[in-house]
């Protein structure tokens, strides 16, 4: 939670989330949402955000709701909004005073970059900067972004005391949240 201080004394905040519940493995996303609020009334808002080892979901648009009022789309102006694989920018033209806006939008994981990892995958990051007219300094917004991905799953029944044999289990992407094709599984006994 960040403050940013304009030259007549307003300030808006801004925070930044992923979405707890983490990878949505049906759409294959990740759900990001910025709050914005301001004590008084400001004019172009800008957003840049900058997408670290993830891909912007240009499928879901970049959507600003206002939460103060039901949950209302704002409109944004066509030319307010650029994006690219690698984040967007987005000019709200005004915000009114002890307004409350959510900026909200999905990213996907390159393809293939999960597969270098078994575990905690590492590098997803999602930075934003918030700038304003009249605004002193530009407020950063950085959010890490926590997903572990288990290619192999390994597991035992333990020894058959009767037969002297361990079952042994090799489980194939147990959470199903990635693609698996031309995967060769094995494994090796020491």
């Amino acid at each position: 939670n960040k403050e940013m201080y304009f030259t007549e004394g307003a300030a808006i905040t801004g925070i930044k989330t992923v979405d707890e519940s983490g990878y949505d493995a049906e759409s294959g996303t990740f759900k990001f949402t910025i709050r914005i609020n301001s004590d008084s009334d400001v004019t172009n808002v800008k957003v840049v955000d900058t997408l670290t080892n993830l891909i912007l979901d240009q499928t879901q648009s970049v959507i600003v709701t206002d939460s103060k009022n039901e949950g209302a789309v704002v409109t944004i102006p066509s030319g307010n909004l650029t994006m690219s694989d690698g984040g967007f920018e987005l000019t709200i033209p005004s915000m009114t005073a002890n307004s409350e806006y959510l900026v909200t939008y999905y990213a996907k994981l390159p393809e293939g970059y999960v597969s270098d990892y078994n575990g905690a995958v590492e590098g997803l990051r999602n930075s934003a900067i918030l700038s304003a007219d009249g605004i002193e300094n530009d407020i950063n917004l950085d959010t890490d972004v926590n997903y572990t991905h288990i290619w192999v799953q390994k597991t035992n029944t333990g020894l058959n005391t009767s037969d002297g044999k361990v079952e042994w289990q090799l489980t194939a992407n147990p959470a199903a949240d990635q693609d698996m094709r031309n995967v060769v599984v094995g494994d090796q006994f020491d």
